[in-house]
């Protein structure tokens, strides 16, 4: 039986809907069922083009008309109801998985102020107290130990347990649920050559250390903390099976230099599969058809392989 895959356009104002649009190839349909959810005016351009397409109309016609490269409080209203309603397609067990476009905090924020970004907001929805973001480009995976938080609160966020329980976490799920090959992980340090013994911070002798020491006693193969140059740099050359970073940037940087259009924002720690491609709206180009839709479709090649790789897991 084919996975339903819960798709979700994002802002509409942004690519989100040309993206999708272009994503749905016959290689696809072979795999899944999608089902998509957007306002009225993008499902039902998807409909007249796929007449066979299953989709969920998040909001209904509006006088208001959706401009490419404008986002708006509409546009951040109708990006968050397809999320709610795709949340709970995955929650009641009517999808399988969610695939989500891209949206505009800005736009959410608008419309609820609490909204910091689609991992936290799921998170939040489905109540997991621990939801992790993990970065994957072909067989590099990475994971931020923070997020969506300004660089000054970096280091006053990280601390021992918590470094040890998202590490601990995204093993125990990659390789018990999910069945990846993860043996040896690398933790990349905060600081310029790894702190230097404290002379240029303490992060890495008084918060990374501790965690990785913890985690080899209990049998976990980590290195680390590595200064981040060099330990992203292994990671890359496949020396380590899977890379722990300390903030979205030092994450995302290398990804995006090297693999833009494979990247993947995966979500673990949820009830279900998530991903969606790892870039953001493309206001400037909106409108334009010039997208390129890569990273979206391996979005949904990775959920399709997720979800079967958890339903056997299930058997």
């Amino acid at each position: 039986m084919k996975p339903v895959i819960a798709i979700t356009l994002g802002d509409p104002a942004g690519i989100g809907p040309e993206i999708v649009e272009h994503s749905l190839i016959p290689s696809l349909f072979r795999q899944c069922k999608p089902l998509i959810i957007g306002p009225a005016p993008c499902v039902e351009r998807l409909r007249r083009r796929f007449p066979f397409l299953t989709v969920i109309r998040s909001t209904g016609k509006t006088k208001k008309r959706i401009k490419p490269g404008k986002p708006s409080p509409l546009t951040g209203r109708a990006a968050l109801h397809a999320l709610c309603i795709g949340i709970t397609a995955c929650s009641e067990g009517t999808a399988h998985a969610l695939v989500t476009a891209p949206v505009s905090k800005h736009a959410c924020r608008a419309v609820d102020s609490s909204f910091i970004g689609h991992t936290e907001y799921i998170a939040r929805m489905v109540k997991s107290p621990n939801p992790i973001m993990m970065m994957q480009a072909n067989s590099v995976r990475m994971v931020m130990l923070t997020r969506h938080q300004a660089f000054r609160r970096v280091s006053t966020s990280l601390t021992s347990r918590m470094v040890a329980l998202t590490i601990q976490q995204t093993v125990d799920e990659l390789q018990g649920i999910y069945h990846l090959p993860i043996k040896r992980s690398i933790v990349a340090a905060l600081n310029p050559h790894a702190g230097e013994n404290g002379l240029l911070g303490k992060e890495e002798t008084k918060i990374l250390r501790p965690a990785i020491t913890h985690l080899i006693k209990k049998g976990y193969l980590i290195d680390g903390p590595l200064s981040a140059d060099v330990a992203i740099q292994k990671l890359f050359r496949h020396a380590y099976d899977l890379g722990f970073g300390l903030y979205h940037d030092q994450v995302m940087i290398p990804f995006k230099v090297t693999m833009p259009e494979r990247l993947v924002n995966v979500t673990l720690g949820l009830p279900f599969v998530r991903t969606s491609p790892g870039h953001g709206t493309g206001f400037d180009i909106a409108g334009t058809d010039m997208v390129n839709s890569s990273a979206m479709r391996e979005a949904l090649r990775v959920a399709i392989d997720m979800v079967k790789k958890k339903q056997h897991h299930e058997k």
